[in-house]
């Protein structure tokens, strides 16, 4: 489970500065997954993109 992977890894490193790495790594790409998120769905909005994507999923089916 996560909490025994967590002892382990504050047994094998102690208890310091990796462990704020880790909690910054997952922040980080939290982080990055939403801005991804709200970029893609403010692309599709535009109706320009919405075309031009349907065109190309329609070339890549052929």
């Amino acid at each position: 489970t996560l909490a025994d992977m967590k002892r382990m890894h504050q047994a094998v490193g102690g208890y310091g500065d990796r462990e704020y790495g880790m909690i910054w790594t997952l922040l980080l790409s939290a982080v990055a997954s939403a801005i991804i998120q709200v970029m893609l769905k403010w692309w599709l909005e535009r109706r320009t993109n919405r075309v031009m994507l349907m065109v190309w999923q329609q070339e890549g089916m052929r």
